[in-house]
């Protein structure tokens, strides 16, 4: 008991991160509601701040700002390198947000309800390609590959080029692969093809 005290006096505190020797979190305390440290760095006040993800000693996060909707957010974790990596999307095609998913080739992987993008934490170093489905894909890495879901199950070798299907499951529609799960050297997912509803494939 003499060894269980109040950390931080603060509400709605979620998304807790280790981001170089210091954790970081999303909460509310007097005056200020944001993205947070225990040593007491306040980098940002945009709202609605998601899941935290660290890619090569910067700090990803999916966040609401005025005039946008759920978008990619990076800091190094001070205010002035906190900024908006993408504004792509808009009211019509709000499918639930945006994730950092990994890395792959010294950049970090992200997935939307619009596609799939890549990013080395700069404006200009982020790339986006379209997926058809409007989900927040999952996207695993598997070797040097990017798998993720669309329409269909889909790969790419890199960061700089389009998507290949991997398999056409449903042929009378979209098979929406979901639930990705890296197994050994194998991955596991999810996906209906048209006919005997959503079943277990593995590729």
């Amino acid at each position: 008991a003499a060894g269980t005290q109040l950390a931080l006096s603060a509400t709605g505190v979620a998304s807790l991160t280790d981001f170089n020797g210091s954790l970081y979190f999303t909460g509310t305390v007097p005056g200020y509601s944001g993205l947070m440290s225990l040593n007491g760095d306040r980098p940002s006040r945009v709202s609605r701040i998601g899941e935290l993800r660290v890619v090569n000693n910067l700090l990803y996060f999916q966040a609401n700002a005025s005039g946008t909707h759920a978008e990619l957010w990076v800091t190094n974790g001070t205010s002035a390198a906190t900024q908006l990596l993408s504004n792509y999307r808009t009211a019509i095609r709000d499918f639930g947000g945006v994730a950092v998913r990994g890395e792959l080739d010294g950049k970090a992987f992200y997935s939307s309800g619009e596609g799939i993008g890549f990013t080395d934490g700069t404006s200009q170093g982020t790339t986006f390609f379209p997926v058809a489905a409007g989900l927040l894909p999952d996207a695993v890495q598997l070797g040097t590959r990017l798998i993720y879901g669309g329409d269909e199950l889909m790969k790419t070798a890199g960061w700089n080029g389009v998507g290949e299907m991997v398999r056409n499951i449903s042929l009378s529609g979209s098979s929406q692969p979901q639930n990705l799960f890296l197994f050994g050297d194998r991955i596991l997912f999810t996906a209906s093809d048209g006919i005997h509803g959503r079943e277990l494939w593995i590729t």
